[in-house]
C-alpha cells in the first residue's frame, strides 16, 4: 500500500513539470516571437536611371603593328617606350649588308643577261636577212627567233630580280606608318629577326591617346536594351573617386562564349583629353538605358517586409457586397 501511494506522488510530480515546462515554453516562445521588419522613407522627387553593368579593358581607337618583312640582325634603334613619331620618322635599321650583296648580284645577272640578249638581236636580225633571200633554212630561222624569245624572258626575270633586290635593301629601314605614339618596342640593338615565314612585329604604335575606346562584354540577357549613341559612365581602379563618360559607338553581331555564358562586343567611344586613361586598364561600365527627370520615386527598400521564419501571413478576405 506504501509503494501504491509513492507512485502516485511520483506521478503528480512529473505532470506538473511538464504543465509547467509547457506552458513556460509558450511564454518564452511568445516573448521571443519577431515582428516583421519594415524600412519607412519619403516619397520626394528626383532622377530615375536604368542601366546596364558590364567590364571591359580601355583601347586606342587605332594600333598599328610594325613589323620587319627582310631577315637580318638590328643595327640600330632610335626610338623607345612612349617616343612620339611622326609617318615617315625612322624607328630602326636593319643590317643592309646581306640585301646590299644581293642588289649587286642581280645588277650584274641583269648586265649579262642584257649583253647576251643584244648579241641574240644582231645575230637575229642577220638570220631574217638571209632568210629573205633564202640562203638560209626555215629551221635556221626558227631556232633564231627562239633562242631571241628565251633571251627576251631571261631579260624581264632579271629585272624583276633587281627590283626586288632593291625593295629588300629599302626594307631595311624600319619607318613609323601613322603619326602617334611606341605603344610597345620588341626589339633592341643586335637581335636577329627572322622573317622568311611571318614578319615579327617590332613596335606597335598607337594613333591618338586623347581618343580611346571600351570594348565592354555585355550578357545576352542585357544585349537587347543596348543601343547606339546611349551615355555610359564607368569607372577605373586607378581613379575610383572618378567617373568617366562615355557613348556607345557599336554592337558587334559576332558573339563570344566563354564558359557557356554569351556576350556581345560593345565598343564606346571615350575622350581622354587630360591622358589619365591608359591603354588595358579595366573599366566597370554603366550603359543608361533609360532615365527619367523628375519623377516621383520611392526606395526599393520601402516596397518589401522581412517576415521573421514561422510567421504566416495571409491574404485578407474578400468581402461582398450585398446587391
Amino acid at each position: 500500500m506504501a509503494k501504491s501511494k509513492n507512485y502516485g506522488g511520483l506521478i503528480v510530480i512529473i505532470a506538473l513539470l511538464g504543465a509547467g515546462g509547457f506552458y513556460g515554453w509558450r511564454y518564452y516562445d511568445r516573448k521571443t516571437d519577431k515582428a516583421p521588419e519594415f524600412q519607412s522613407t519619403k516619397v520626394a522627387r528626383g532622377d530615375i536611371i536604368q542601366s546596364v553593368t558590364a567590364t571591359g579593358d580601355l583601347q586606342p581607337v587605332i594600333t598599328v603593328d610594325v613589323g620587319a618583312q627582310v631577315s637580318g640582325q638590328i643595327k640600330e634603334v632610335f626610338v623607345d617606350f612612349n617616343t612620339k613619331v611622326k609617318a615617315g620618322d625612322l624607328l630602326a635599321r636593319i643590317d643592309e649588308a646581306t640585301p646590299t650583296q644581293r642588289l649587286k648580284q642581280a645588277e650584274a645577272d641583269f648586265e649579262s643577261a642584257k649583253t647576251n640578249n643584244r648579241l641574240l638581236a644582231l645575230n637575229t636580225d642577220r638570220v631574217r636577212e638571209l632568210s629573205a633571200k633564202n640562203l638560209v633554212s626555215q629551221s635556221e630561222l626558227d631556232n633564231s627567233e627562239a633562242l631571241l624569245a628565251q633571251s627576251n624572258a631571261t631579260m624581264l626575270t632579271r629585272t624583276a630580280a633587281v627590283e626586288n633586290a632593291k625593295l629588300d635593301l629599302s626594307r631595311c629601314t624600319i619607318l613609323a606608318p601613322i603619326d602617334g605614339m611606341v605603344l610597345d618596342r620588341k626589339t633592341d640593338k643586335g637581335r636577329t629577326v627572322n622573317a622568311s615565314m611571318n614578319a615579327p612585329v617590332l613596335f606597335t604604335l598607337v594613333n591618338d591617346l586623347t581618343k580611346m575606346q571600351i570594348n565592354a562584354a555585355v550578357a545576352e540577357a542585357d544585349i537587347g536594351s543596348i543601343a547606339e549613341g546611349q551615355e555610359v559612365k564607368f569607372t577605373v581602379d586607378a581613379f575610383p573617386n572618378r567617373t568617366f563618360t562615355g557613348n556607345v559607338r557599336m554592337v558587334r553581331n559576332a558573339a563570344s562564349v566563354s564558359q557557356s555564358v554569351v556576350s556581345y562586343a560593345t565598343i564606346i567611344d571615350v575622350a581622354n583629353e587630360d591622358a589619365k586613361l591608359k591603354p588595358g586598364m579595366t573599366a566597370n561600365v554603366s550603359i543608361i538605358v533609360q532615365q527619367r527627370p523628375n519623377v516621383l520615386r520611392i526606395a526599393n527598400g520601402a516596397l518589401r517586409v522581412r517576415v521573421p521564419a514561422g510567421v504566416l501571413a495571409a491574404a485578407p478576405q474578400k468581402t461582398e457586397t450585398p446587391a
